[in-house]
């Protein structure tokens, strides 16, 4: 059974043009933190992308040793897809259809013994927005308001030994457009546009420990945007099969540290994997973020 996780990251800071939206509120959708915080969604989505792969690896591994099978290595392609859509989105008072997409593809080279690993992933994502009475016809089967932002990422990374990994890879910009709407026949048209900018792109550095399930990711843009050490959950013992983890993250472009806890307890021999965290934000002592995630 393939482990897929479903995580589209909804940036919601979106370009809602044609909404009929206040100047106040076009800006406040536009503010200047969203390119920042569409880089760190960029990286949460990898990190999710990567956990299926663990997840995926791990079983495979396990089902080899039941069977007596003692590949020396492995070689593993991934596609994950993610399409989530709100309907009924109200933003400054205007309903509208928030739509968004995760599209993850890579390759894995790594010895059975988890010592020595190479891998490529390409992570692209985005949001856009639709007015919520909009219907697709052959004339008009897109609407010139379902615009949004979204990245493309992507990352190389190199183990040796279970001590050392390493990696670089690079976020960029780009223009989305995702429109969803029923015709006449009450059929769904999708249609759907991404455009990479010519802007600058983030500079991101990875180093990690995989045999404590620790990583340390750095985004690096005009300047330090986001520093993350990142740890995994892992199981605690005498705990009955609950798993612990965290992180502690720097966000340049907010002046802030954010501090995060992770409870992961997987069922039905680890193929149902629920998970709570919690981040609070520094110095202000503020709750910045509460998620439940379920991959299975």
């Amino acid at each position: 059974m393939r482990p897929i996780t479903l995580a589209a990251g909804l940036v919601l800071a979106l370009a809602a043009e044609g909404l009929a939206q206040p100047a106040a509120c076009i800006v406040a959708a536009n503010d200047g933190l969203a390119a920042a915080r569409r880089a760190r969604s960029a990286v949460a989505d990898q990190a999710a992308y990567q956990r299926a792969v663990d997840l995926r690896r791990a079983a495979l591994v396990a089902t080899d040793a039941a069977h007596g099978i003692q590949d020396p290595w492995m070689l593993q392609t991934h596609l994950l897809i993610a399409t989530t859509a709100v309907q009924g989105y109200e933003l400054c008072g205007e309903q509208a259809d928030l739509a968004g997409d995760l599209t993850a593809v890579g390759a894995e080279w790594r010895t059975t013994d988890g010592e020595w690993g190479a891998g490529i992933s390409l992570v692209s994502g985005g949001d856009s927005l639709s007015p919520a009475d909009f219907r697709a016809t052959e004339a008009q089967p897109v609407s010139p308001d379902a615009v949004g932002r979204g990245y493309v990422f992507w990352l190389a990374e190199v183990q040796a030994t279970s001590w050392a990994q390493v990696g670089y890879g690079q976020i960029h910009d780009a223009k989305v457009r995702i429109s969803l709407g029923n015709d006449a026949s009450g059929a769904t048209a999708s249609n759907t546009s991404f455009d990479v900018t010519d802007d600058p792109a983030w500079h991101v550095v990875v180093v990690g420990v995989p045999r404590l399930s620790v990583r340390a990711t750095v985004v690096i843009g005009e300047a330090l945007d986001l520093g993350e050490l990142a740890a995994v959950p892992v199981p605690i013992p005498g705990a009955a099969g609950l798993e612990v983890g965290g992180r502690l993250r720097r966000l340049g472009d907010e002046d802030v540290t954010a501090t995060g806890v992770e409870l992961a307890y997987p069922l039905l021999d680890d193929r149902l994997r629920p998970s709570v965290a919690i981040e609070a934000a520094w110095p202000d002592a503020s709750l910045r973020a509460t998620r439940l995630r379920v991959d299975g």
